[in-house]
């Protein structure tokens, strides 16, 4: 995830296995989003 200068902001885990970008894509777009907030990095609007 990046910021609007595309500055890397949050990364998703590695998986292991043949999956395609959006393999559980909620769980890690919700792991990214909890790693903003705890780095005190505002996420309004992030959807």
């Amino acid at each position: 995830m990046t910021d609007g200068r595309r500055t890397p902001n949050a990364n998703g885990v590695m998986l292991s296995g043949n999956h395609n970008d959006l393999y559980q894509i909620v769980r890690q777009y919700a792991a990214m989003i909890r790693q903003l907030k705890g780095n005190g990095i505002g996420v309004n609007n992030s959807i």
